[in-house]
């Protein structure tokens, strides 16, 4: 962290975008100092602030915490070994997060009482959002819709009934949300770390 000089009161954060690339200033705990000139009997006001600038990849940052909390990026030092290793890294929690729910389906009762697995893919996430959004549109214009239709593992589509596909879809929520949450936790974490030694202790993103 450096002092930095300014005529002028300056925001906090200030980012510059350029592509895929963004040029970010903090400007923090600003101090208004004043400098005397014995020789010319002058004086100059400034305000001193705690001061970074760095240009990095929009892609390693979280935008969201830069502008929340400024005051963790006044050492930040662009690495680009760490920044390859770190998104090598989230990378490597998003498909591990992907794995786990292809190999783990939710065991549901929502259409038969003995219960059956039903695959929670983020691709199946969004057929069944589509599903749902497609009878809305047919029941607000008072049409029935006739594909309706789901499948558990290994069989086929049939017939279901709104309640029970909405059921279906709330327990599929419930059981993927804490999952993905753990996920983005794994990621804030990956993306604070500051240097090489701290990367090396963390561990690979476990879900059982």
């Amino acid at each position: 962290m450096v002092k930095a000089r300014f005529s002028e009161s300056q925001q906090p954060v200030k980012i510059i975008e350029n592509g895929d690339m963004v040029t970010v200033f903090i400007c923090l705990n600003g101090v208004e100092k004043t400098d005397e000139n014995a020789f010319e009997e002058s004086s100059t006001s400034y305000i001193e602030y705690d001061y970074n600038e760095f240009v990095e990849e929009k892609s390693l940052l979280n935008m969201d915490d830069l502008n929340s909390n400024p005051e963790n990026y006044l050492n930040y030092i662009v690495n680009p070994e760490l920044d390859k290793l770190k998104n090598e890294k989230i990378v490597e929690s998003k498909t591990s997060l992907a794995e786990y729910l292809s190999s783990h389906p939710l065991f549901s009762k929502a259409k038969y009482e003995e219960g059956r697995y039903y695959t929670v893919t983020e691709e199946k996430q969004r057929q069944l959002t589509s599903k749902m959004a497609m009878y809305n549109i047919y029941s607000q214009q008072s049409l029935s819709y006739p594909l309706l239709k789901w499948n558990d593992v290994g069989n086929i589509c049939e017939d279901w009934t709104v309640e029970e596909l909405t059921k279906l879809a709330m327990e599929i929520d419930a059981y993927v949300t804490p999952l993905v949450e753990k996920q983005q936790a794994y990621e804030k974490m990956v993306q604070k770390v500051s240097n090489i030694e701290e990367f090396n202790m963390i561990g690979n993103l476990v879900f059982e």
